[in-house]
């Protein structure tokens, strides 16, 4: 189109272009893609997954509305596997408004800047520069599965103090794995029945080298596809 300009991905609008140097949006981005090699939709999920787009971003995918996110300091995910065509090109738009409100994380706009004459009017010491800021990747994935996980530990058993400033020790750590499973259930080719469900999560502990297990636990998912193990640790390394 006459009026656009080809820009950098990861990269900021301002310094790719002088002339949008003090611009903060909203601007468009779009380019085309296709699924990737081998993809299967009846097994697995198409996801886009952006490393960090300052400020807000809608994500339109074939002209439709894929999904939005708003906050530029953490990756999100859409999934993409609705909105595809099979087989061919796919068009990707991105509307990135990096404008400055009094409800963003840090707030701007409206507070007054650092300095008089300072632009934009932030009291935060930097500028925000505005685009996609990071790696965008298609990705592919089993249509069902992990998608949070929390850990708590409850209490520990036999904590103590060390002599001579040591830190700490204790006997025994009571752990708490919170896990949640979503997506879409995938039924399996040739119309049989069974679905590809998952029903239970196994979690176990490794040692910080990644060989010796330290603890086990299992546990069936509930109605709302989540799940918590219980893990007793044996004498956990403490932080302090």
């Amino acid at each position: 189109p006459g009026d656009s300009n080809q820009v950098a991905v990861p990269g900021s609008w301002n310094e790719q272009r002088p002339e949008l140097d003090s611009f903060l949006g909203p601007a468009w981005y779009q380019r085309s893609f296709r699924e990737p090699i081998g993809f299967d939709p009846v097994a697995q999920s198409c996801v886009l997954r952006f490393g960090s787009v300052n400020y807000a971003c809608a994500v339109f995918i074939n002209g439709t509305m894929a999904g939005e996110h708003e906050g530029a300091h953490l990756p999100f995910e859409i999934d993409a596997t609705p909105h595809l065509q099979r087989g061919g090109p796919n068009r990707l738009v991105l509307r990135v408004d990096g404008r400055l409100r009094r409800t963003h994380v840090p707030p701007g706009g409206g507070w007054g800047a650092l300095a008089p004459g300072c632009f934009p009017s932030t009291t935060f010491d930097f500028y925000p520069y505005c685009g996609v800021q990071r790696s965008v990747l298609l990705c592919t994935r089993p249509a069902r599965g992990l998608t949070a996980l929390r850990f708590l530990v409850d209490g520990l058993e036999g904590a103590r103090e060390l002599p001579c400033g040591q830190g700490h020790a204790a006997d025994n750590a009571c752990v708490r794995v919170g896990v949640k499973v979503g997506g879409r259930d995938c039924n399996l080719r040739g119309g049989a029945s069974r679905a590809g469900r998952i029903r239970s999560v196994r979690v176990t502990l490794l040692d910080a080298r990644g060989e010796a297990e330290l603890a086990r636990g299992e546990a069936a998912l509930d109605p709302a596809d989540e799940a918590s193990v219980a893990l007793r640790v044996p004498s956990p390394a403490l932080w302090a």
